[in-house]
Formats: structure tokens, C-alpha cells, sequence
């Protein structure tokens, strides 16, 4: 589905975090981790902001990719706060790692959501390390605007993804472009890969700049 995706991050790459510019969404790379777990008979945390499972089962069931229940916990931010606001969202990060020792790959759909709830970047910078440094778990968290916390963790990931629309999305060759830059093991500055990806209604597509999605 999405190969060349996969090629420009790295095999043996476990942590990423992407970046959305605009209103583009990346929750189809969300979906893509997923399938490629459900393949692996490994099981997935998605920690929610705004999209429910119903949504998740109903973009995988129009790209044909078979559907697990067990594998899959799906975490809304939104169940762990409590009346007290401030408690509620200090033990978020804790509530995560918690949980994550039962999952191989953990997949949060926006990481912006811990500044607007006022956690401390170095506690969230404190969960990730835990989590990602726990038996080489698959970890990609989302921002939807570049906070603190996002140059943190993009310091510390294996990999970065920003996605930028073309056209408005709106073309029918081509949705938009990412650009992926990975941990170099000859340089000190990242490989960068750009790659176009086309979103359509029944498949997801990556294809290299000047080509076209047809043929892929």
C-alpha cells in the first residue's frame, strides 16, 4: 500500500513523528501501521484526539484490509480526564506508558494535545523514551502544529514526516507531498526523501516526484 513510504523511513526505523501542514491529514498513515500490524499478528494502542474506532474500521474497510477487534485498543484522550482537569492530564503520560507495555506498536493521533492540556514536554519527552526504548516498540506520534514538544521528539525520532497538500488535495493524481527525512548512519544531517501520495477512494498510493500514480 504504501511501500515506498515504508523504503524512505528505514526497516529498522521505530520511532517517527509527522507534521500536517494545513488541513491535510495523515490519519491514513495511522491506518497503514495498523494494517501492517494486524499483519504481523502484533497488537496496536491508538490514542485518540477526534477520531473514533467506527471511523478507523470504516477507512480500513474501503481499502480491504482485514479487521482484528482483539489486536486493536483504541484510547480517547477524552475517557482518562476526570473533573479535575489539571490531575487528570498529569497522569496521562503515565496512563500511556502503563498501558503500552501490552502493545507492540503505539500510534497517538495528535501530539499536540499534550500542550494544549499544559503537560510539561519533558513528561511526555519522559513517556515516549520509556515506551520507545521497551522491547524497540513501533512508535509514530502527529502534531497538527509545531509545538515544543514536536522539535523535542523530532530530535529523538528515527524519522520525520511532513505532509503538505497540493492543489487543496483536491487532484485526481495526486493528493499531496511528503517529505521524509531519517537518521543518517554517514552524516550528521538526515536523508531527505520527497515522495507524492495519492489518496483515493478505495487506495492509498506513494509514488516518486515527476511520475504517475497510475503506474503504481
Amino acid at each position: 500500500m504504501l511501500d515506498m513510504y515504508d523504503d524512505a523511513t528505514g526497516e529498522g526505523s521505530v520511532f517517527g513523528v509527522t507534521f500536517t501542514e494545513g488541513s491535510s491529514s495523515d490519519l491514513f498513515l495511522h491506518v497503514h501501521h495498523i494494517a501492517k500490524a494486524f499483519k504481523e499478528h502484533c497488537k496496536v494502542l491508538f490514542v485518540s484526539s477526534k477520531t473514533c474506532e467506527l471511523n478507523l474500521r470504516f477507512f480500513a474497510s474501503k481499502l480491504a484490509i482485514r479487521w482484528d477487534q482483539s489486536l486493536l485498543k483504541v484510547l480517547e484522550i477524552g475517557e482518562l480526564l476526570g473533573d479535575d482537569l489539571q490531575s487528570s492530564a498529569d497522569g496521562i503520560c503515565g496512563t500511556i506508558t502503563q498501558l503500552s507495555d501490552e502493545f507492540d506498536t503505539i500510534l497517538i493521533e495528535d501530539g499536540t494535545v499534550f500542550d494544549a492540556l499544559g503537560i510539561d514536554p519533558k513528561e511526555a519527552m519522559k513517556m515516549v523514551e520509556r515506551i520507545t526504548t521497551s522491547d524497540k516498540k513501533r512508535v509514530l506520534i502527529s502534531f497538527s502544529y509545531k509545538c515544543t514538544l514536536y522539535y523535542l521528539l523530532k530530535r529523538q525520532a528515527d524519522y520525520d514526516v511532513e505532509l503538505k497538500l497540493i492543489g487543496g488535495g483536491f487532484g485526481k493524481d495526486v493528493t499531496g507531498n511528503m517529505a521524509i527525512r531519517r537518521s543518517s548512519l554517514v552524516s550528521l544531517a538526515p536523508e531527505r526523501r520527497d515522495v507524492l501520495y495519492l489518496t483515493g477512494e478505495r487506495s492509498i498510493k506513494c509514488f516518486p516526484p515527476g511520475h504517475a500514480s497510475i503506474f503504481f
